[in-house]
């Protein structure tokens, strides 16, 4: 199911545990008929998108579909807005949700082929749509001087991050100082605080106005029973893209990481930091320095010819001022 019409290719693996050979790798091909001629990918259920922020709507059409679609907003089953009439059927939309778009949870999107009306998909279920978060904006620095700052501890995890200078309590294990200023975040993982336990921290970046920006920090992950850490990003709360990870000991000093946050730029999107300790208490991993920038800029010029002035002082009449 949830296949367009069509010829598929792939591959199958075959094991058994009791026939005392290798698994044995099949490539196959897999021709859909009687399928759907148009499913719709995003957004597809359970997703929170947010009023005032930009969503990719993505679909799938076979070779019944070939000219322009409609995009409607359903809400309770009724139509409730009008996306867009006669956008291209290429599979993508970029939506952007009305500031003042009602706030609920029973919404799906529907796709409808304007030559053919009979060809239709929507949301395999229903996703909602929630008034922006509080948000934070570029250029952002933050070295938990004062507090975490912007960041907010998750309810559902297993214990906080935590706030601290000069190094942490357990031997073998976390910074002895900061990167930046005085004060760093830390996973303090003895007492009930591992194995395998979680700490996270989120925060929503307002990257709306930005072009290339990139998201740098710190991290020291030192201790011989050094867990993992990850940061991710997500637009719809749902689906998330891992910026950034890594496992076990580092050694005893910081490390510098960056990541490119350009496929998020002209949205809001929400950055989660998750650090999960290893098997004993000496897994204290820290973040200090976090930023995130606008990149620099490049000038790209077509070949262009230039022309010194007739007076052959070295002057170029045509010059570009930037």
């Amino acid at each position: 199911s949830n296949l367009v019409n069509g010829t598929y290719w792939g591959e199958i693996t075959v094991s058994s545990a009791s026939a005392g050979i290798s698994s044995q790798t099949i490539t196959v091909t897999l021709n859909v008929s009687g399928g759907e001629h148009l499913i719709v990918q995003s957004p597809g259920g359970a997703e929170i998108l947010w009023q005032g922020n930009r969503h990719n709507i993505t679909w799938m059409t076979d070779d019944w579909v070939t000219g322009d679609v409609n995009i409607e907003l359903y809400k309770e089953g009724v139509p409730d807005s009008t996306i867009v009439s006669g956008t291209a059927y290429d599979g993508l939309y970029q939506w952007y949700i009305p500031e003042g778009q009602a706030i609920g949870t029973d919404y799906r999107i529907r796709i409808t082929s304007v030559d053919g009306p009979s060809i239709n998909g929507e949301s395999l279920s229903d996703f909602a749509i929630a008034a922006l978060p509080a948000l934070t904006g570029i250029p952002y620095t933050e070295s938990f001087e004062v507090g975490l700052g912007a960041w907010t501890q998750a309810g559902d995890d297993d214990f906080d991050w935590t706030r601290d200078s000069d190094g942490t309590p357990s031997s073998g294990t976390g910074p002895s100082s900061a990167q930046d200023g005085s004060y760093y975040i830390y996973t303090e993982s003895s007492s009930l605080n591992y194995p395998s336990k979680s700490a996270r921290l989120e925060n929503a970046f307002d990257l709306r106005n930005a072009a290339a920006p990139i998201l740098s920090f710190y991290y020291h992950m030192y201790g011989a029973t050094m867990g993992s850490l990850a940061v991710r990003a997500s637009i719809d709360q749902t689906h998330w893209t891992t910026l950034f990870s890594q496992t076990g000991n580092q050694g005893d000093a910081w490390q510098a990481a960056s990541a490119d946050l350009s496929q998020f730029a002209g949205q809001v999107v929400l950055i989660r930091i998750v650090g999960i300790t290893g098997s004993s208490f000496a897994s204290d991993m820290a973040l200090d320095a976090i930023n995130i920038y606008e990149s620099s800029k490049t000038l790209t010029c077509d070949t262009r010819t230039f022309t010194e002035s007739s007076a052959d002082d070295g002057a170029i009449v045509n010059a570009i001022t930037i």
